[in-house]
């Protein structure tokens, strides 16, 4: 893969840790976090008031309950 189509690697932790729980919104780049909320829904309609109708949405989790391996 050349230069050119090489996706950036985009650091979550400093967004994920900021939010406990619920869902968020970020940026189609996943490099801002768009909206917050409690439900799917909600999270889109926010997304869409300020102009993204298309956003990375995931749901949040404290850190603590993170698994790796």
């Amino acid at each position: 893969m050349n230069k050119k189509n090489r996706k950036k690697v985009v650091n979550l932790g400093s967004i994920l840790s900021k939010i406990k729980r619920g869902w968020i919104a970020l940026s189609p780049d996943n490099t801002c976090l768009i909206a917050t909320g409690s439900t799917l829904n909600e999270v889109l309609v926010k997304s869409k008031k300020v102009g993204i109708s298309n956003p990375s949405v995931l749901k949040a989790a404290p850190i603590k309950n993170f698994m790796v391996g």
